[in-house]
């Protein structure tokens, strides 16, 4: 993503972010009523500038409309604020109605998310591939995923507890290093 002509917008978000959730690969389908699905993680930022986590979550919606088609989306999540955090710790995720159009890996999507008192904003990038054509409601769930976060972990720990380590693994060092250059 940090390729495309609108990189900058997303740096510019992920400098001031709180954190960031990445979904490599997220898979919609829809033939008058859709789901999606895939799994991601969420990483915290501290004042510093220092990432910590991950914590492992999925996503899951389901959708109804004027729709056909299957793509895949990778999908990066920059939460801006604070209350974008704590609803992200709690499971307390929903992302709302959109209409998009996407044919091949040109593909763009961005999109808004907010609670309903607007205090919570959640940024959504994307790429998209394949074809969907639609206008749509639709609804979807950001949940942790406690046996993806026990295996990585080695230990059942609580998503507070999660936020508070360092992420200094070296499997999560290589895109820690890329979140730090894209923000500069």
């Amino acid at each position: 993503m940090e390729n495309e002509p609108d990189a900058e917008s997303m740096a510019a978000l992920l400098g001031k972010a709180k954190g960031v959730a990445i979904f490599p690969a997220v898979i919609k389908i829809g033939f008058g009523i859709g789901g999606l699905m895939g799994d991601g993680f969420l990483l915290e930022r501290d004042e510093q500038g220092q990432w910590y986590g991950p914590t492992f979550m999925d996503i899951r919606g389901l959708s109804y409309g004027w729709q056909v088609g299957i793509q895949s989306i990778g999908l990066v999540l920059v939460i801006t604020n604070e209350q974008g955090m704590d609803n992200f710790r709690s499971g307390n995720v929903k992302l709302g109605g959109d209409v998009s159009f996407a044919v091949g890996p040109w593909g763009r999507r961005g999109e808004l998310a907010t609670d309903l008192r607007l205090e919570s904003s959640i940024y959504a990038y994307s790429i998209t591939s394949g074809a969907f054509l639609g206008i749509s409601i639709e609804g979807s769930d950001i949940r942790t995923v406690p046996s993806l976060n026990e295996v990585y972990w080695d230990a059942a720990l609580s998503s507070d507890a999660m936020s508070v380590q360092p992420a200094e693994d070296f499997r999560i060092l290589p895109l820690i290093e890329a979140l730090n250059r894209i923000t500069g």
